[in-house]
């Protein structure tokens, strides 16, 4: 059987139209998500009373700050330099072992300048927690941090409820925390 022109033009045309649609499956298998590129840009600021951030781990994980709705937040800037940091950040690590992580996350944002430093200081103490870096640029836009350590609670709905600068008790961290906790058990 002899295939005319026509009938030559038309199969190649429908072969050339399986094959982008085979392409066209193929690449959609794992399609360009616009707005994760965008995440992969660090941003730390304050909205409304909400801190919000996209920043990433000294393990090398994004963290953002719509990932802990309906959640307990401490969110602590500190350096391996500073004494006080290194004490807070004990009794931290202590609060947020006894509690259940699905309620109580612990964001930690380093203000070393090295993250090999980090790194290294967060393996010696064996935390298993994030430490977030963050690149100078972005903390010297953040004009809320006026000195380290610092310490944020966040509510289950997002709010700032309290902020402590300098050295603070467990006793005070613990009795704020378990007041957010047993929102989050009403909500």
């Amino acid at each position: 059987m002899k295939l005319g022109f026509t009938e030559r033009i038309l199969i190649g045309s429908l072969l050339l139209v399986v094959l982008l649609l085979i392409i066209l499956v193929k690449t959609n298998q794992q399609p360009l998500d616009v707005n994760n590129k965008l995440k992969l840009i660090p941003s730390l600021n304050v909205e409304q009373g909400k801190i919000k951030y996209q920043l990433s781990s000294h393990k090398g994980q994004w963290f953002f700050s719509e990932d802990n709705k309906n959640t307990v937040v401490i969110f602590y800037f500190w350096a391996t330099w500073c004494k006080p940091s290194k004490t807070v950040l004990n009794i931290l690590n202590d609060l947020w072992l006894k509690n259940d992580s699905n309620k109580l996350k612990l964001v930690t944002v380093s203000l070393d300048s090295y993250s090999e430093l980090v790194v290294k200081f967060m393996q010696e103490k064996k935390f298993e927690f994030p430490c977030l870096t963050i690149p100078t640029k972005i903390l010297s836009e953040f004009k809320e941090l006026e000195g380290i350590p610092t310490l944020y609670l966040i509510s289950p709905s997002g709010e700032i409820v309290a902020k402590y600068e300098g050295l603070i008790s467990a006793k005070k961290i613990d009795r704020v925390v378990k007041k957010l906790l047993a929102q989050t058990n009403h909500s």
